[in-house]
């Protein structure tokens, strides 16, 4: 990739200037020209609950069918039993 092939909107020089400009120091509130219109508030009742796992917003479609298999013993690794009713352990 050679300078050519990037645009003029990546140079230093552009990006320095973008920080040139002067910026205007926000005087003490009393200052301030009296505002005189609507006065907004929020609304609480649209905030979203943040307790808890946060619910999935996937569509979910045939894709996402997955088949369940049983689960394996720890002991032995046979499916269709736990490690606390293993056969294995009965013998013992």
């Amino acid at each position: 990739m050679t300078t050519k092939d990037i645009h003029q909107v990546y140079s230093c020089d552009c990006v320095f200037n973008v920080y040139n400009t002067r910026f205007e120091v926000i005087q003490h509130p009393s200052y301030w020209i009296p505002y005189e219109g609507e006065i907004l508030c929020h609304d609480e009742t649209m905030r979203r609950v943040k307790k808890g796992r946060p619910n999935s917003t996937r569509i979910i479609t045939e894709m996402d069918a997955v088949e369940r298999n049983r689960r394996k013993c720890g002991m032995c690794r046979e499916r269709g039993h736990s490690r606390k009713n293993c056969p294995l352990t009965r013998q013992n």
